[in-house]
């Protein structure tokens, strides 16, 4: 959707109240569905590949808090996607009636203005075993703050709400062959004003193939200081304070693996080069 259109819906739709929140309905990897857990549903799919959400579907809003890692989770989900790197991946919320990051008004405003950001995180065997607190994170993707002005700005979660609520990217190419977790976050900012920025994550298991040599470097905790540290979770949306500043999302920068594969290249290249002469 062009940016013109997304300016002109997110500064037509501003309406307060109580929302409701969303959960992943499923993933889609290149072309494969794997059903989400709706945390309403005692007993979340077997061949869920999506971490249970089972504790409600409301936010995180302490950055401190070990539901940041993977959201209110009650365990690990024992299904894997087998998927290659680079695949595409979708992931689809629903908001049981209206479209999710959106809102529960019937009009469709873009009321959960935020980032969507996208991680990865190596596995140290069994992705379904791993420990949250053991987890480092690699920020992958991020659809930040697109276009700075009119109040209150046009966000990543504006643009997936109105994608029909799908958060859509590429796993990094040429990875190292292996168990990987999948960290998926939308942060909603429409209520920072208040101290109250409210974080969505979920998790889910992947096994990456292929002959891939590029590991991941080394990654953060979440929670952890990356989070904890950010001047830009509690920000207000609405009075104009912020069309000025280059807004920067908490985490660490977006990797990118093609640029490391240059590095790592031109390194090796450096290095032969010394040998021979």
């Amino acid at each position: 959707m062009p940016f013109l259109k997304l300016v002109f819906v997110a500064a037509t739709f501003q309406l307060s109240g109580v929302l409701a929140h969303g959960f992943v309905d499923k993933i889609t990897i290149d072309g494969q569905v794997f059903p989400g857990t709706n945390p309403f549903t005692p007993t979340p799919p077997t061949e869920s590949i999506v971490w249970p959400q089972t504790g409600g579907n409301g936010p995180i809003t302490d950055v401190n808090n070990a539901q940041m890692t993977c959201g209110r989770i009650t365990g690990s989900a024992q299904t894997s996607a087998t998927v290659a790197s680079g695949a595409k991946v979708e992931i689809s919320w629903n908001g049981a009636g209206f479209p999710w990051p959106a809102g529960d008004t019937g009009l469709g405003p873009l009321n959960h203005h935020g980032p969507v950001m996208n991680y990865l995180a190596k596995c140290d065997g069994n992705c379904s075993d791993q420990p949250t607190e053991n987890l480092n994170f690699v920020k992958i993707q991020e659809r930040s703050r697109l276009v700075a002005g009119p109040i209150p700005g046009v966000w990543g979660s504006d643009e997936m709400a109105l994608a029909g609520s799908v958060s859509t990217f590429n796993l990094p190419q040429g990875l190292v062959a292996g168990e990987y977790i999948l960290r998926h976050e939308i942060l909603a900012l429409h209520d920072a004003q208040n101290n109250d920025p409210q974080f969505y994550p979920i998790c889910a298991n992947l096994v990456i193939t292929g002959d891939g040599s590029q590991p991941l470097p080394a990654g953060v905790p979440i929670p952890g200081p990356t989070y904890a540290t950010s001047p830009f979770l509690k920000v207000n949306l609405f009075d104009g304070s912020l069309e000025s500043q280059n807004y920067v999302a908490p985490g660490p920068p977006v990797f990118n693996a093609a640029q490391a594969r240059r590095d790592a290249f031109a390194s090796s290249f450096a290095r032969r080069s010394r040998r021979e002469y």
